[in-house]
């Protein structure tokens, strides 16, 4: 068995997630980054095989742009497990989305788990996570997926959230990070922009419209110019901080045996 492990990642923690469940998972791997893509690239992975896919939560569903690219993945029934990377607030209605649309594909869901890493917009919330426990809750994860990959166990896959979620509108126009005087032209933020809100003309500038969020731009830029320099985040920051400071764990579920 193959294990096709999918994520999306900006600021570069869904991808270590990602790497701590599948190498403890003890299965063959092949990797795929959704943030460094062709717009079409269709997945299509046989019965035989399992899926891992692992996206961030942005306001308690997945990132909007990962919606299409999730149309382009194909499972023939075979199994899958869903990992969500949260920044401490909630994980909200995103496992119950991602076990949606992934049955929507043709995949079966068999195990997920919510797990939390530096928030992509406020770093102070969650700093430094995934920390050794929450690696070391990865880990025991993959291990628990892998042997239950290797049964071939099947059952009804139970999760918490609002069954009757409804996706939200695109959100507003809100706070993006920009560049300052720091900034060299190099251009990396907009080479690297998943969402081509960065124009290779003006580098310090972001379109709040196509923004996402996802920090990929402050995470490359060698310079520190890019970050949230706005006078809304610095007044948002210690609140969003404040109301966020309880050390969360990571939840994991696995499908029930069926009889």
């Amino acid at each position: 068995m193959i294990l096709h492990t999918v994520y999306f990642t900006g600021k570069g923690t869904t991808k270590a997630c990602t790497e701590c469940i599948s190498a403890a998972s003890g299965l063959e791997r092949r990797s795929r980054n959704w943030a460094r893509r062709p717009q079409n690239d269709p997945l299509d992975i046989p019965a035989e095989d399992a899926l891992l896919l692992c996206l961030p939560v942005y306001g308690g569903f997945i990132p909007r742009i990962c919606l299409p690219w999730v149309e382009q993945l194909r499972g023939h029934g075979g199994p899958a497990v869903i990992a969500a990377v949260y920044g401490n607030r909630h994980y909200d209605n995103a496992l119950l989305q991602m076990r949606d649309l992934l049955e929507s594909r043709g995949f079966q869901a068999v195990a997920a788990g919510a797990f939390v890493a530096e928030h992509s917009i406020f770093p102070q919330v969650a700093a430094g996570r995934p920390d050794l426990e929450d690696k070391a809750a990865m880990a025991d994860f993959g291990a628990k997926c892998g042997a239950l990959l290797a049964e071939g166990r099947r059952g009804v896959l139970e999760l918490p959230g609002d069954p009757a979620y409804v996706l939200p509108e695109a959100r507003p126009a809100g706070m993006v990070p920009t560049g300052d005087g720091a900034c060299v032209n190099c251009r990396a933020c907009a080479d690297i922009c998943p969402a081509r809100a960065i124009q290779r003309s003006r580098p310090t500038e972001t379109d709040p419209l196509k923004c996402i969020q996802c920090g990929a731009c402050i995470t490359v830029c060698h310079t520190g110019a890019r970050n949230y320099h706005s006078q809304a985040w610095q007044e948002r920051a210690p609140v969003f901080a404040a109301a966020n400071s309880a050390y969360r764990r990571p939840e994991t579920y696995y499908c029930k045996q069926q009889p």
